[in-house]
């Protein structure tokens, strides 16, 4: 049975008392109450450690349901990352707890949305930014080290979903984690149409020569 958690990103600045340098901030995080899958009709399709939570911002073209991670990978700014099912996590496949992931100010984020990249190294991904705050004092986006007010939040589940925009990947309230709120589902892109051509000629020649 699913265990509803609030994961909640904020950033946060750490003060000059030997703690850290005041020319850093820090993502630190919960976990999130809404998961994630690569299908939602079953929890045994919920994402394992062989996918991984990537916190950062997104630069490039606009996305299709055929792009892939080095298509993401070349325009992203990485904060940091984390695998799921670990940490305070472990052993809940499709939940992640991101740690606190410290970032200099010289990344040049400040000011900018928050990104979140779910991925498997290869064809699974889910992109999206965080476009609006749903409760007042906070901001979906990175900070100067220096900024007063300095603290930020971002809230990934399904009650403060409005507050994302998903550019790859979807969501849906419906399927096994319906009673919990929903669930993140993973981009697949399909085999393309001239690779199952391909796959029908060359089946076709071994036949022949068969």
């Amino acid at each position: 049975m699913k265990l509803p958690i609030t994961l909640k990103i904020a950033t946060i600045l750490i003060a000059s008392c030997g703690v850290a340098s005041a020319a850093s901030s820090i993502v630190a995080s919960c976990q999130t109450d809404v998961d994630f899958t690569t299908d939602p009709t079953s929890l045994s399709n919920e994402l394992s450690s062989a996918f991984t939570a990537k916190v950062g911002w997104y630069d490039g073209a606009p996305l299709t349901t055929g792009s892939q991670f080095t298509d993401i990978n070349a325009h992203w700014t990485a904060v940091g990352s984390v695998a799921f099912a670990t940490g305070t996590m472990a052993g809940y496949n499709g939940y992640f707890n991101t740690r606190s992931l410290s970032y200099p100010d010289s990344l040049g984020l400040a000011g900018k949305n928050v990104w979140l990249w779910v991925t498997n190294g290869s064809n699974q991904n889910l992109l999206m930014e965080a476009t609006s705050a749903p409760t007042g004092g906070f901001g979906y986006k990175f900070h100067l080290a220096s900024d007063v007010p300095n603290t930020g939040a971002v809230e990934v589940n399904a009650a403060y979903r409005a507050g994302w925009t998903l550019f790859l990947g979807t969501f849906t309230q419906t399927g096994a984690n319906a009673a919990y709120g929903g669930s993140f589902v993973v981009n697949i892109p399909e085999t393309s149409t001239a690779l199952l051509g391909a796959f029908g000629a060359l089946t076709l020649i071994r036949r022949r020569r068969a």
